[in-house]
């Protein structure tokens, strides 16, 4: 029997929007690394509603996303969904993951501590790649995530 992952990170984000993807490049760079058993690393790009029997089966979810709140870009943002700015923009996406983490815990019995890593965008145009200033940013954000999976 396989067992359900207690962890899952979650890269959000589109890949031809710039810096909208960088949640899915962030996945990506952690999927090259170890990661500790029972951790799931899904590229949930902008389909995070897929997802849902997962995120509700989990006792960890962390999700990276682009937040746009008018900081330096690559600012990298540790939040819980309670602590997001009103103002922020966390999703550019049909469901987003707070929309999704809301529906998960209507369903039924969500106890998942939920963590965001949000890390500002400087372009969101059309493009497939990053932008300097938040690519540069990768590895930072690898480091932010699994220093949370070893709750520092």
């Amino acid at each position: 029997m396989i067992s359900q992952p207690k962890i899952l990170i979650i890269g959000v984000g589109n890949t031809i929007l710039q810096d909208e993807g960088v949640g899915m490049y962030a996945v990506r760079a952690l999927e090259r690394g170890k990661l500790p058993p029972g951790v799931l690393v899904i590229e949930a790009e902008t389909s995070i509603l897929d997802f849902l029997p997962q995120i509700q089966a989990a006792e960890k979810i962390i999700i990276i996303d682009a937040l746009r709140s008018g900081e330096t870009p690559g600012t990298i943002y540790r939040l819980t969904p309670e602590g997001l700015p009103v103002d922020a923009a966390l999703s550019l996406h049909a469901m987003g993951p707070l929309q999704v983490i809301q529906l998960a815990k209507q369903a039924g019995d969500f106890r998942a501590e939920v963590i965001i890593i949000g890390v500002e965008p400087k372009e969101m145009g059309l493009g497939m790649e990053l932008t300097p200033e938040v690519k540069a940013q990768l590895p930072k954000i690898t480091e932010v995530v699994l220093n949370e999976l070893k709750g520092k």
